[in-house]
């Protein structure tokens, strides 16, 4: 019988919250109005689908009498938290997967972007730079996944910082290319998918099972169900048929990375 997968830093810190919500005899309702927030942000909180707030954390203490435990809770799990709470499940399933199928249509990979990229991107959020270093671990371990890349060729072309940033990267993504375990493919800007509507990457663990994370301009979200992951892989299937071979994109990574020192 399959274990049920461990609860993320936010659901950990929404099972302290309930419980004390339970130990005070109040419904989501009656909390929400204690704290000044609406009963569905009470309930984000608690499934560990919302952020909590070191104020608002206070807050829920104070209101549930829960003398510093819900307190201690936000600093055990939300504040050491390196992902925001709607890919809080996907790098678990990261680290075990032994295949990695990724799609980018408007940025570098984050499992590939350099230091300098991944800042600008992330907003200088030492937090989240700290997060997306401790995934890339994963491409430099003694058994890493097989990892295959589709990049729109627009991503290497779009300015993200600097020239010189540009440049780094572009020279980085060459460098990968020639692990033995990463595969850079080159989509042509004009190749279109109705089901690639956005960025997505496919963590597959030995057992076949898979998991997906889709990004979109809210965040993004983790999908298990069969039919996500069908249009996923036919997307991905039907992008790759048209998308460079690996030494194709390797010499168009080069081009793009002189036209960038020009």
């Amino acid at each position: 019988m399959p274990q049920p997968a461990p609860l993320t830093t936010h659901a950990r810190f929404g099972a302290v919250v309930d419980k004390w919500r339970q130990h005070a005899g109040f419904n989501g309702k009656t909390l929400a109005k204690l704290v000044y927030k609406s009963a569905s942000w009470v309930s984000g909180v608690q499934l560990g689908t919302l952020r909590c707030k070191w104020e608002d954390a206070c807050a829920l203490d104070a209101a549930t009498g829960a003398n510093g435990e819900i307190m201690q809770a936000w600093k055990d799990f939300v504040d050491k938290s390196a992902y925001p709470p709607f890919y809080d499940d996907f790098p678990r399933e990261e680290r075990t997967a032994v295949q990695l199928r990724a799609y980018e249509w408007r940025l570098v990979s984050g499992l590939l972007q350099t230091d300098d990229y991944a800042r600008v991107i992330l907003g200088g959020d030492e937090r989240r730079m700290e997060g997306r270093k401790r995934r890339q671990e994963i491409l430099f371990r003694p058994d890493p996944p097989l990892f295959h890349v589709l990049l729109d060729s627009s991503v290497l072309t779009r300015m993200v910082g600097s020239p010189k940033i540009m440049a780094d990267q572009t020279r980085a993504l060459v460098k990968m290319s020639h692990m033995p375990r990463i595969f850079i493919h080159i989509s042509p800007q004009e190749v279109y998918h109705h089901g690639a509507a956005g960025a997505f990457i496919i963590a597959t663990q030995a057992d076949r099972s898979e998991m997906m994370y889709a990004g979109s301009m809210g965040g993004g979200s983790t999908l298990v169900l069969a039919e996500h992951l069908s249009e996923a892989h036919e997307a991905w299937d039907i992008l790759r048929s048209e998308a460079m071979n690996a030494a194709e994109s390797r010499a168009f990574m080069e081009e793009k990375g002189r036209a960038w020192n020009s």
